[in-house]
């Protein structure tokens, strides 16, 4: 097989990669309701760690519910490179709580093996996040967050500690499902990503500036508006 070549354009590097997004949320704030959103479900893969799905089981979504990291292994190996290349454009993971989690179980349970454990575990959520950000297809993760009883703020957790600051870093938006409510007394349901307290950690790395800091939970229209806002800025480059 011919190596991949180690230089090329910047615009073939883009392509070689979707986007990742992590979306975050406290409980009953619309997290896997975004399932029912995706662009083309057709073409979207779920992976299943939470025995969640009960409440999109209508959806005609692929799923895979998982009970161990080395199927999810398998799973990432045959997208990138094996027998579903090409099958999906979008990878939805619920969650990355629930993954960390599992990832922790499948350690020794040795109090002499504690901090093995959990640099075991810090190690291989990081190794899943870079990857996430390296994939073909664009890919969603869902985590839970906790309010930091010291200051207030919201944070993204890990069994028994905080994920380190990188793992927020690597994807290219971190949104918080959000509840609002109007003032006519109905609520409204979205997605901040910009870093306003509590949820501080939010952000989008997005140069065309195609989101807004409040969006509609919609990841269809979400994605499209970043492909549209890509394509304009390509045009206008191109005339130029």
């Amino acid at each position: 097989m011919k190596a991949p070549p180690l230089i090329m354009k910047c615009r073939e590097a883009v392509k070689k990669s979707g986007y990742y997004m992590m979306i975050v949320g406290l409980p009953g704030t619309g997290k896997t309701f975004l399932l029912r959103t995706v662009p083309n479900p057709g073409r979207s893969l779920i992976v299943d760690f939470e025995g969640g799905l009960r409440s999109v089981s209508d959806c005609d979504i692929d799923a895979a519910p998982l009970t161990s990291s080395a199927d999810f292994d398998r799973l990432l190996d045959e997208i990138e490179s094996g027998s579903l290349v090409g099958q999906y454009d979008l990878l939805f993971v619920d969650s990355f709580t629930a993954l960390a989690d599992l990832v922790l179980s499948e350690q020794p349970d040795d109090p002499k093996l504690f901090k093995q454990k959990y640099g075991v575990l810090m190690s291989k959520i990081l190794d899943y996040s870079s990857r996430f950000r390296h994939m073909p297809i664009n890919v969603v993760a869902t985590a839970g967050i906790n309010r930091n009883i010291d200051t207030g703020l919201y944070e993204i957790l890990t069994p028994g500690q905080q994920l380190p600051g990188k793992l927020g870093f690597l994807p290219d938006f971190v949104g918080a499902t959000r509840v609002k409510e109007k003032a006519d007394g109905s609520v409204e349901y979205g997605i901040q990503f910009a870093p306003r307290a509590p949820f501080e950690f939010c952000k989008s790395r997005d140069p065309h500036h195609a989101l807004g800091p409040f969006e509609k939970p919609n990841l269809a229209e979400i994605f499209q508006k970043l492909t549209d806002a890509e394509t304009k800025a390509i045009k206008l480059r191109g005339a130029a």
